[in-house]
């Protein structure tokens, strides 16, 4: 009996915490201050949706690299037919965000509707509640990201030299 009110108080509160967005990720963080900014600049009463914060992440993205092309004087050719790719690139970023944040969201709303209610044990909400602070280290996410960033534009610069011979 006492297992039983354990489990359901256990699973209340973690519906609570779901509910609440208390597991938020590293681009929830990005999008979120980015919004916040955007609001204080347009002086909005309430910050934009999460993808108009992507959508101004990716221009300022693509601002920045065309400024210090322009500024290291790489206005050349073969700089010219590149950027399609970063066009490319910058665009899969966004519409990758984008999706993830939605599908994310999808996957949280079954878990506090319909799966919350089917664990029957506390080990197992313990894990599920594991994993969520996990995945939800902010630091973790953003040290993960930098090495996978670091790596991606080794290979890049070697793809790069190669193709240029």
């Amino acid at each position: 009996m006492t297992e039983d009110i354990a489990l359901i108080e256990k699973r209340e509160e973690l519906k609570r915490r779901l509910a609440a967005d208390e597991y938020k990720r590293l681009y929830d963080v990005i999008l979120g201050r980015t919004g916040r900014l955007i609001q204080k600049i347009t002086r909005s009463p309430k910050p934009p949706s999460f993808w108009y914060s992507a959508v101004v992440i990716a221009l300022v993205t693509l601002l920045i690299g065309f400024l210090t092309s322009i500024l290291l004087g790489e206005v050349t050719p073969a700089r010219r037919e590149i950027i399609p790719v970063e066009l490319w690139l910058v665009g899969l970023a966004l519409t990758s965000t984008i999706a993830y944040k939605i599908y994310y969201q999808i996957i949280i709303t079954m878990l506090h509707d319909d799966l919350l209610d089917a664990i029957e044990s506390v080990e197992d909400l313990a894990d599920l509640e594991r994993w969520f602070a996990a995945v939800s280290n902010v630091k973790t996410s953003l040290f993960t990201g930098l090495v996978v960033a670091f790596f991606s534009v080794w290979l890049l610069f070697i793809l790069v030299a190669i193709l240029r011979g």
